[in-house]
């Protein structure tokens, strides 16, 4: 089998545009593993090891600072998503919230380890902690540079001059834990919001209370004031409010589209942003309470919001991920694709150079044209119609996508303008879509049929007629060529072959495995990978069909089994009459047309005659995957394959090798940002998956030096 050198190195890809990271080393091949500059396009998406829990950007919205579960705060480049630094107190579980100081030399935190941890942002080092009791959740700092507020589970709040690690002064009147803090813009008043279900401000200088607000019937867990300091935003269990800072009732109150944590106003204090349970940011006018939109994030439940400096973007953490999401635009029709939203992807295909990336959603295609370009949007699909499939025409001139009304539409490149669509009047499930290697026509492979379309209009010229007795297929598969279909189904599985050219059965090998999920075909069908939920196999090289000759009284034994009493006896005969191949044409003839049993032993030999070039045993060696591989690509030189392995919250791709004694493992590489769908780039030197954050992971291969 021919091989190339370059595959094995691949990159680690990352978590932003252009964002290079230290590569997850896996176990070693035979030679070094050399890895590439990665990238990432889209927008980008950090991500933490535990739920994001504080979000704020810093130095004039070119970096962000983010504090997790996973005991840590960071700073990323907002543009790459570079990770610039890591705080990590000792023996901390939570990091409940970071800030950086006026000069941007500090970085304070707070966590369930009991302190305010106070670094230098340059070497990351700590400067002091200061001992402030039980679970501190909450930082606010002071306008005179000096100064921080901490709230904790104690029941109280604290003022601190983190400068000299003095404690000025407590507040105390909750009855309960004091979950938020906020100082106004003129660092006068203190707002504190406890799960007592009051909200109270406090005169900074003295600790006077001035104001105790109750109109909560539940845990409050966050106040913010407006930039102009008039106003006060409380979010809570049950709503949100919004006071007058001089005290009285609220201006509005508002219960969220689904449970909400944290709240933030805008710049211009027009809006209002809050992070619901439900993964969704929902944007309010602040003088109305009114909804504005609803920005949907790519999993998980969104906890801090943030606004950027211009009010233009929004900060998100959606649980492990911190997301930017764009909020200038109004909501636009689907038909408008101008301004189609990512909210994920879920299929990917490629060409070659020069030909684009192209990834697809629920309801938008979008394309990606290579290395320093920006994802563009391509397609909006319209009403009730989602795509489920992409595939790029091996010309590189028009673009397949399959919806989930089991038709497809084929896209001129690069306008985006319908050529046709692809229609069949009766449509099954597990629907397998590919091109002919001239792009000139377009095969549709489904259950127990299939059909073939002219691409030039969308014709329908060839379809092959349904089987009797036909097994739901679990995986289908066909060879670069589109000469020849691999189906498998039943269990234990067994692979029936077809001649896409001609329609006719070519013959059914069992190949012991249950539950195939994916299938590919090589050496122009030749040999068979298939992956079986949590292992790769590989189904040798093209065999010689055995040619065995029987005498005539002994096809007649067999053949006058087939309806015997005994099942062991009927199944006996069927094998050896398999093994027979034409030589038992003859004797078959003669067989007892009557007995149901026997008409549905004769239809299976039929099916499972051997013929040449197919695949019969098992190579030794095959791969355990650490979870249930979602999603198969082999490489066009057939010599590699990639697959996606385990959950989107959990996942990897594990890249093996392609050889005469069966696959071999090569590379496990990380993949953060939930992938749905991956495939090789036309020449093979790039691997893309598509994620279902709304990015690209790019994986670059290169020639060992």
């Amino acid at each position: 089998m021919h091989t190339t050198k370059w595959i094995q190195f691949f990159a680690l890809a990352a978590f932003g545009l252009n964002l290079a990271l230290a590569p997850l080393h896996a176990a070693p091949p035979a030679e070094p593993l050399r890895y590439a500059l990665p990238q990432l396009v889209g927008d980008p998406s950090f991500r933490h090891a535990g739920r994001v829990t504080s979000l704020t950007p810093i130095d004039g919205g070119r970096r962000v600072l983010s504090s997790s579960q996973d005991g840590s705060s960071r700073i990323w480049d907002a543009q790459t998503g570079e990770q610039l630094a890591r705080f990590a107190a000792e023996g901390r579980g939570y990091a409940w919230c970071a800030v950086v100081t006026a000069d941007g030399k500090l970085v304070i935190d707070c966590g369930n380890d009991d302190k305010v941890t106070v670094w230098n942002r340059a070497d990351g080092k700590v400067v002091r902690q200061l001992e402030h009791g039980k679970d501190v959740f909450r930082l606010a700092l002071v306008g005179d540079g000096d100064h921080v507020v901490a709230c904790d589970g104690a029941k109280k709040a604290v003022l601190w001059n983190f400068r000299t690690g003095e404690k000025v002064r407590e507040f105390v009147g909750h009855k309960e834990s004091v979950y938020g803090v906020a100082v106004s813009p003129d660092g006068k008043t203190l707002a504190t919001a406890s799960s007592d279900q009051a909200v109270k401000l406090w005169e900074l200088g003295t600790g006077k209370l001035l104001h105790t607000l109750g109109a909560h019937k539940d845990d409050v867990c966050t106040v913010a004031f407006s930039p102009d300091g008039a106003k006060l935003l409380s979010v809570g269990d049950d709503k949100l409010c919004l006071w007058p800072v001089e005290g009285g009732e609220p201006l509005w109150t508002l219960k969220p589209n689904a449970a909400a944590k944290i709240g933030t106003f805008s710049p211009d204090g027009a809006r209002i942003a809050v992070g619901l349970s439900s993964a969704a940011v929902q944007l309010l006018d602040a003088d109305k309470g009114e909804t504005q939109r609803t920005l949907e994030l790519p999993g998980g439940t969104a906890w801090p919001v943030a606004f950027s400096a211009d009010g233009k973007s929004l900060w998100a953490g959606a649980s492990y991920l911190i997301c930017r999401l764009d909020t200038q635009a109004d909501a636009a029709p689907a038909s408008d694709k101008s301004v189609a939203p990512v909210t994920g992807f879920d299929h990917v295909t490629a060409g070659r150079r020069g030909a684009g990336v192209y990834l697809a959603g629920e309801k938008s295609v979008w394309r990606w044209p290579g290395r320093g370009g920006r994802l563009e949007p391509l397609v909006a699909l319209e009403g009730d119609r989602a795509a489920r499939g992409v595939r790029l025409a091996p010309d590189g001139k028009t673009l397949l996508v399959h919806h989930s009304d089991h038709q497809a539409t084929l896209y001129e490149l690069p306008t985006g303008n319908v050529r046709c669509t692809l229609v069949v009047e009766k449509t099954g499930s597990n629907q397998q879509w590919r091109w002919s290697p001239d792009s000139r026509s377009v095969l549709l492979f489904e259950r127990d049929r299939a059909h073939w379309f002219g691409a030039s209009n969308g014709a329908l010229y060839l379809t092959m007629p349904p089987r009797e007795n036909s097994d739901y297929p679990h995986a289908v598969a066909v060879d670069r060529s589109a000469r020849r279909v691999a189906v498998a189904s039943g269990n234990p599985v067994s692979v029936r072959y077809i001649d896409a050219l001609t329609v006719r059965d070519q013959g059914r090998v069992a190949i012991g495995l249950n539950d195939v999920d994916h299938l590919a075909l090589l050496n122009h069908g030749g040999v068979l990978l298939a992956v079986d939920g949590r292992s790769v196999n590989q189904f040798g090289q093209p065999v010689e069909a055995k040619t065995v000759k029987h005498t005539p009284e002994k096809l007649a034994q067999w053949v006058a089994q087939l309806g015997h009493e005994r099942y062991a006896v009927r199944e006996a005969a069927t094998r050896a009459l398999i093994e027979a191949g034409d030589a038992a044409a003859e004797a078959l003839k003669r067989a007892d047309r009557s007995d149901p049993e026997v008409i549905a032993r004769l239809a299976r030999i039929k099916r499972g005659k051997a013929t040449d070039n197919l695949p019969r045993k098992r190579t030794k060696n095959a791969i355990a995957l650490s979870g249930d591989a979602t999603a198969l690509a082999v490489h066009p030189d057939e010599t590699h394959w990639a697959a996606i392995v385990g959950t989107p919250s959990n996942s990897h791709v594990v890249i093996g090798k392609i050889t005469p004694r069966g696959p071999e493992f090569v590379q496990r590489l990380a993949a953060p940002h939930g992938p749905a769908s991956l495939a090789f780039s036309a020449d093979g030197k790039t691997l893309y998956t598509a994620n279902l954050n709304g990015t690209l992971s790019v994986y670059h291969a290169r020639e060992p030096e």
